[in-house]
């Protein structure tokens, strides 16, 4: 029991084994085989092997994993099969069930708490029979052993801290391990006992706390633990893409790491505080990092450096080259030139006399001498994808830097080793200030405001000072694709919108109080604009084709324009005069502008435009800027001349410009292609400066001159007395309502919206998760939502109204169940849930207090009381994805569609009795099904064939009343009122009127 005498018992006819179980009383040793499938035992006294279970014996022998004994069975768990089994432990006959489990089981043991166990006297049973550490019995008697870094005194019972052996430490990508090995003794590889390891690239050790540090590029993350695994933490695994660099500061107490996907170098203190980017710009995938402590400086990729001969090696996995440079005459030196041992080198290291690298394509982890380059040997064979490599010995002293060793340098934060001494440095939210020691929340009166776009990042450039100095905001984990941002100048607050995440979001300046405002029905929101003096906040939104309005919180949401949009995008504000400007990349590119609550819209710009983008104001001027990535063009809008001029037309200069802003006579946008911000006169713009490189697709920008101070406005005080929203217009304001209120007659509150019409059109939206009243009086009123709050909706499709109630009914296909409200908006409720799949169809019986809907996923048409309750299959049997469903009251009987391999309409008793095949000729996708009783006819539209059609229950006659793919690209609900049908159409995305008789549109 020491690990003395190791002996082989069984070579032969294994694979995976697994589960050991001894019968002491027998000395016999029982496994199974999760590869072959078998269970096997071995009796010591007479030296035999038996099979006692092989799975071509036994079906209950499927994949065993863990095996113990009790009393006369042998007992194993089975992973496919999901149970405990047991049989007689010597045949291996008599194999039962004993339990099943819900998961997948692993090992095995058994025990009987209730036997009496004679206790055992041994050597070690008396005070760890004197053994300082750890007492172990063996066959000659009880032997003391020590803790791992120690070794026994030669009293052989007390243990004292051993020598430290020079060791490396090295990350097995394939097999999510790291491993320390002792110099010169490969067999002495053991796996350092961290947890939760996926794929570790870079690591590095600090002598100084006995702890490791590890990039997981799967995980995404940094993290650190002691060397016996103990305190082991994440340290981030946010804003980390693919870490293939780290480097431990052990004398600064600082962590420098590289991330490939992020195009950064960062660093923070050791502890993951004061987190910073350092170099953010020029960097096209950095890799690995070393530090030179002495002189302190940071190093790139596959080196290594030898203090002791001021040399720098590295490989180059390209040439297949070891090379060294020596720094004090400056001479190249190639020290090992050879492809098989350096197929594919990734990390390098030297430790003593050698140096060591580790190999991909090999698998292993070679060495050599270091100064001659001769002697090479595989250390370390057959290792998965060995990545990093590093070595200490940490009996000898590194010289270095120690100007942040005592009190930090004289920093408040973070303190870098230089080549002339120290710097002090502050994270990414903090700026240092004049005395170069303390860091704080200083922003510059003047400065550039924009999104980083795949680099995740909101950002900050300071336009004053000596030199341009860039700032992330710490904007917290809700951030991935941002696109369109603003400032509240009155509260220092961000906003921006994702287009990844489809949320609007915000947070202070100096990074706190990080929160979403809003996350439903948003599917692209492009623009965003800040309204500081109404405090609302305006958005674009090229997924639902709308302009929106909310308060700063998000609440109070308004549709304030929905009407003849294609792809709204940029959305900005001139709140002093109450106007606000977009524009459009549709199949009509253009410019608009309205005022801020909607009113007076009209066509600024139309010609020339493709892609238009970037708007910004020109105050002084009076002009109205913008850029246009398709042209490669910056133009303004003359508002004195009506005139448009084109400054720059160049693709060199604009080869993809996206956002654009203007700040006393300065312009500046960013460009996608050219990953940078640039910066011009507006009146010279054929030679910009580029202000910042080296970023990743930048998006929005704007400019901002906190010395400007905002005008008083009624807006700003009590939303001017409006009980919801407050909306500015030329020479005054307008209070509005969110959706499903209105205003009241004062002008100032607003109430519940009521729909009081005689005849009105009920449509789903699923793309925007709304219902949808559109009136049918003749007044072009607009289509409203209905108020839908206290439970959620994400894509209704079906819909159904019980008039005598003013109920609704609707399925949610993403949700997966059906619910209901009265139209006003109170009572919401989810009636029908759980084993409910595609709910495509949905009628309803208000006489016979019934519910009726389709599955298209378990094909079954099933029906309930109103309230969900009393659930019923009626049909099950010959259905192949049902769709719409409807019920003619008049005559008792139920009509449906199904887009099956045999497309048909059907029709049945109510109570599914009686079934018969109505329509199959000419069918592809039926749906919409519609009964006009006054013509004894029944309408419905295929997506596929583009028709509307109508079967003639008195000549039992199909006839085709619409055939044109351009007006039916793909309609999808239909219905009939009066003498009109109306109908929805995907495509299009709209809804259309037509004669019944001859579909007059």
């Amino acid at each position: 029991m020491d690990g003395t005498n190791r002996t082989v018992v069984i070579r032969t006819g294994l694979f995976y084994p697994n589960g050991l179980a001894l019968d002491a009383t027998k000395n016999w040793l029982y496994w199974i085989d999760f590869y072959y499938d078998k269970l096997e035992v071995y009796e010591f006294p007479s030296k035999t092997r038996r099979q006692i279970i092989s799975s071509r014996s036994e079906p209950k022998l499927s994949s065993p994993i863990g095996v113990t004994l009790y009393e006369d069975y042998v007992y194993w768990t089975d992973r496919n099969l999901k149970a405990i089994y047991r049989a007689d432990r010597q045949t291996g006959k008599n194999a039962v069930k004993v339990l099943s489990t819900q998961s997948s089981p692993g090992l095995i043991h058994a025990y009987n708490t209730g036997k009496i166990v004679t206790p055992v006297t041994d050597q070690c049973n008396n005070n760890k029979g004197g053994c300082s550490h750890l007492c172990i019995i063996t066959p000659n008697g009880r032997k003391c052993l020590c803790s791992d870094g120690f070794i026994l005194h030669d009293d052989e019972k007390s243990c004292h801290k051993a020598p430290l052996k020079p060791f490396l430490l090295y990350a097995e990508a394939t097999y999510g391990r790291i491993m320390k090995v002792t110099e010169g003794d490969p067999n002495s590889a053991t796996r350092l006992p961290f947890t939760a390891i996926s794929r570790p690239v870079a690591l590095d050790y600090d002598p100084i706390e006995d702890r490791v540090y590890w990039t997981d590029v799967t995980r995404k993350t940094i993290s650190r633990a002691f060397m016996n695994g103990s305190a082991q933490e994440v340290l981030f695994d946010m804003k980390v893409e693919i870490p293939d660099g780290l480097a431990v500061d052990f004398l600064g107490r600082n962590l420098y790491w590289t991330d490939t996907g992020t195009n950064k170098l960062e660093v923070s203190k050791l502890d993951g505080s004061y987190r910073t980017a350092l170099v953010t710009r020029n960097l096209d995938q950095p890799r690995d990092i070393i530090l030179d402590h002495v002189i302190g400086i940071a190093l790139p990729n596959g080196l290594t450096l030898d203090h002791n001969n001021n040399r720098l090696y590295w490989v180059d996995g390209y040439l297949n080259k070891l090379e060294y440079l020596d720094l004090n005459q400056n001479n190249r030196v190639t020290l090992i030139t050879n492809y098989y041992y350096l197929a594919h080198p990734f990390g390098l290291t030297f430790l003593g006399d050698h140096v060591y690298w580790t190999d991909w394509k090999r698998r292993a982890v070679y060495r050599a001498n270091k100064g001659t380059g001769g002697s090479i040997t595989k250390f370390i064979s057959n290792i998965g994808q060995p990545m990093d490599i590093h070595g200490f010995n940490l009996n000898e002293s590194i010289p270095g830097n120690s100007s942040c060793q005592f009190n930090n340098g004289g920093c408040s934060n973070i303190c870098l080793l230089s080549s002339t001494g120290s710097e002090c440095a502050c994270p990414s939210h903090l700026t240092l200030l004049e005395d170069e020691k303390t860091c704080g929340h200083h922003v510059s009166q003047k400065f550039l405001l924009f999104a980083g776009g795949t680099q995740a990042e909101i950002s900050l450039l300071h336009l004053e000072g000596s030199y341009l100095e860039v700032k992330s905001v710490p904007v917290g984990r809700n951030i991935s694709l941002p696109v369109a941002l603003g400032l509240d100048i009155k509260e220092n607050r961000i906003y921006w919108s994702d287009v990844t995440l489809n949320t609007i979001n915000r947070v202070y300046l100096n990074g706190s109080s990080p929160e979403i405002i809003v996350s439903k029905n948003v599917y692209s929101p492009e623009g965003l604009a800040v309204d500081p003096l109404g405090r609302n906040i305006y958005w674009t939104d090229t997924g639902t084709n709308k302009i929106e309005v909310s308060r700063m919180d998000g609440t109070m949401r308004k549709t304030l324009i929905h009407q003849d949009l294609d792809q709204p995008r940029d959305l900005i504000l001139d709140y002093i005069e109450g106007l606000m400007y977009w524009s459009d990349w549709g199949e009509e590119h253009r410019i608009e502008v309205a005022n801020m609550d909607g009113s007076n819209r009209r066509t600024l710009v139309k010609r020339g435009l493709y892609w238009p983008n970037g708007l910004t104001l020109d105050d002084t001027n009076n002009r109205l800027y913008w850029v246009d990535a398709f042209y490669h063009t910056l133009e303004y809008y003359d508002f004195k001349s009506d005139t448009i001029i084109t400054l720059l037309q160049n693709i060199s200069i604009l080869p993809q410009p996206f956002g654009l802003t203007f700040l006393e006579g300065d312009l500046y946008w960013t460009d996608w292609r050219l990953d940078g911000i640039y910066q011009a006169k507006n009146n010279t713009l054929s030679n910009p400066k580029v202000l910042i490189g080296g970023l990743s697709r930048p998006m929005d920008i704007h400019a901002y001159d906190l010395n400007k101070t905002l005008p008083d406005h009624p807006c700003s005080s009590s939303y001017g007395g409006c009980s919801h929203l407050c909306l500015l217009r030329p020479n005054g304001y307008r209070c509005s309502c969110p959706d499903h209120l209105k205003l009241s007659e004062d002008g100032k509150s607003c109430i519940p919206e009521t729909f009081d019409f005689p005849r009105f059109l009920l449509f789903a939206d699923a793309d925007t998760a709304e219902i949808l009243v559109l009136p049918l009086d003749g007044s072009n009123s607009v289509a409203k939502a209905l108020r839908i709050a206290g439970i959620d909706i994400y894509r209704p499709i079906a819909l159904a109204m019980d008039v005598a109630e003013d109920r609704v009914y609707w399925t949610d296909i993403s949700l997966n169940r059906i619910s209901r409200m009265f139209i006003n908006g109170s009572s919401p409720e989810v009636i029908v849930t759980g084993n409910i799949h595609y709910p495509e169809g949905l009628a309803i019986d208000p006489v016979g207090g019934t519910i009726y809907w389709t599955e298209s996923v378990t094909n079954k048409i099933e029906a309930s009381k109103m309230d969900g309750s009393i659930r019923k299959t009626l049909i099950d049997q010959d259905l192949d994805r049902p769709r719409d469903i409807i019920v003619d009251l008049t005559t008792g009987l139920l009509y449906w569609c199904d887009w099956g391999s045999l497309p048909k309409i059907e029709v049945a008793y109510m109570d599914g009795s009686n079934r018969r095949i109505l329509v199959t000729r000419g069918l592809y996708w039926p749906n919409g099904l519609t009964k006009d009783d006054t013509n004894n006819r029944l309408y419905w539209a295929d997506a596929f064939l583009d028709v509307l059609e109508y079967y003639d229950f008195e000549s039992g006659k199909i006839k085709t009343l619409l055939e044109d793919s351009s007006i039916l690209p793909h309609p999808f609900g239909l219905t009939l009122l009066g003498d009109y049908l109306y109908w929805t159409d995907w495509r299009k995305a709209a809804v259309y009127q037509g004669k019944r008789t001859h579909c007059q549109i």
